[in-house]
């Protein structure tokens, strides 16, 4: 078996998954993906792409496209597999995380229990006691099955107010200064995030919750302290979730986005339900789970209520947006469009906007972007479009966004490879890969591998800057993290 053939089946075994699985989820035969285990089949850009993405491995795979087996045959043998927007990701009948030793899958899982909607408060927080103990996987682990996440929502969208938040546990009272606190370390960490991406943030988010919000969050405070407590801690947690969904762990991502949903309903805020509903839905958009995106993002809309200022209506007709065009529904995504310049037309400083909500223009645009490039891969669109409104949300892009950049740029780069621009996609591409090395951002990482996937088959020799840097880059982030580097 070749090297290539290893690490195929290291990924099987750590993701629990038999080769017709991966293959079928991959987009090719089962007799294809084993001959190329073996060394009889060169491996396909477009292959690869469906492995890295299929076990999150950032690049890993579209590396060995890069290094093809030298007299391989050509894979006539694949058969394409399309997806219905319906399909599990690996390992959806798995739902515990595995063992980690120095960031590396030791191969057992712990099992535990899909994510569920706590009956109460008191029990929410005795789950986040559980959630925040547990490691970024650095290898990646897929999200979940959709009907994990289906059966929370229609909780969040029936359930009764909790009550009261005050809280008597006997702990130091918390006060204002407490939760001020609380909010600016999760704006210097969502700081740090975009700068460094989710590898750099989430151990420090994570050990944030754990030594600072949880003493808090068993302290003794009144009804409007507990309300604010419980609202600051569902923000961190947000973040938090966007943090390891960038880094790749998916299945960790969802469930601190499941119990951020559940503190925010203890602290009443619907609007930031909605909210953290939508990063669900932009996470299932991400990984295949188009159906469930658009289930998420319509439920977001629905369930704001009256909460929702101009802005924030703005971002969820965005993110439905963009979820029906992964779908290839162009009339709805434009609708939704629509909804969403309109909304943001009318947003003004006075609305009350809470710090949080930071979507603007350049917001936008990247979404409106992402939307008609995906309806240009269905054939439902031309390109032009969405590649001058992915150079418009480039220029808008704040400054210290090193991975908003990155990713707007790669959406770029794609509507390029649309046109039959390889040589500007490939320019592109040396710009995101400039960024990715102030990065730990799996999501860049799958971003420049599917580049270069599909950059490879047009044979351009002006793109081999690129594809050279980007062997470099994707080969220095499959190198193990020396013991005790994080």
């Amino acid at each position: 078996m070749t090297d290539l053939g290893d690490e195929l089946r290291r990924h099987l075994a750590a993701h629990e998954m038999s080769l017709t699985s991966a293959a079928r989820q991959a987009g090719c035969s089962k007799g294809y993906l084993s001959n190329v285990a073996q060394g009889r089949k060169a491996l396909t850009p477009r292959v690869a792409a469906g492995l890295d993405r299929l076990f999150g491995t950032g690049g890993t795979f579209a590396v060995h496209t890069l290094n093809a087996v030298p007299g391989a045959r050509s894979p006539t043998a694949e058969t394409s597999h399309p997806e219905d927007g319906q399909s599990k990701p690996a390992g959806t009948s798995r739902y515990g995380r595995p063992l980690r030793n120095g960031g590396q899958r030791a191969g057992a899982r712990q099992e535990s229990p899909p994510p569920a909607w706590a009956a109460t408060t008191a029990a929410a927080k005795l789950d986040a006691s559980r959630l925040w103990g547990h490691d970024l996987d650095t290898g990646g682990t897929p999200a979940g099955a959709a009907t994990d996440v289906a059966g929370v929502i229609l909780s969040w969208l029936t359930a009764l107010p909790d009550g009261t938040a005050a809280s008597a546990a006997g702990g130091a009272e918390v006060s204002g200064h407490d939760v001020r606190r609380v909010r600016a370390v999760r704006a210097w960490l969502k700081d740090l995030d975009n700068a460094h991406g989710g590898g750099v943030a989430f151990p420090l988010a994570a050990a944030h919750l754990r030594s600072e919000i949880a003493p808090l969050l068993n302290g003794s405070y009144g009804e409007t302290m507990g309300n604010a407590l419980l609202a600051a801690t569902a923000e961190t947690e947000l973040d938090s979730g966007w943090f390891a969904y960038d880094a790749g762990d998916h299945r960790l991502a969802r469930l601190y986005f499941i119990h951020a949903l559940r503190i925010a309903h203890a602290a009443g805020s619907r609007l930031l339900g909605a909210r953290i509903i939508c990063a669900l839905s932009h996470q299932a958009l991400h990984v295949g789970q188009v159906s469930l995106s658009v289930d998420l993002a319509r439920a977001a809309r629905a369930g704001a209520g009256p909460e929702a200022t101009p802005r924030a209506s703005a971002m969820l007709a965005a993110m439905e947006a963009m979820a029906h065009a992964g779908a290839g529904d162009a009339a709805r995504s434009g609708q939704a469009l629509d909804d969403a310049e309109r909304a943001l037309a009318r947003a003004t400083a006075d609305d009350g906007d809470p710090a949080w909500l930071d979507f603007d223009e350049g917001g936008l645009l990247g979404h409106t972007a992402r939307a008609h490039r995906d309806l240009a891969a269905a054939g439902l669109t031309q390109p032009g479009h969405a590649r001058q409104t992915a150079e418009r949300s480039i220029e808008l892009c704040r400054a210290g966004h090193g991975r908003t950049r990155a990713q707007r740029n790669a959406i770029l780069a794609s509507t390029c490879v649309q046109a039959g621009d390889i040589d500007q996609a490939a320019a592109i591409g040396e710009l995101i890969i400039a960024d990715a090395w102030d990065l730990q951002s799996r999501h860049v990482q799958d971003d420049i591998a599917a580049l270069v996937a599909s950059i490879r088959p047009a044979r351009s020799s002006s793109a081999g800057t690129f594809t050279d840097q980007a062997r470099e880059f994707l080969a220095a982030r499959r190198r193990p993290a020396a013991p005790g580097v994080a």
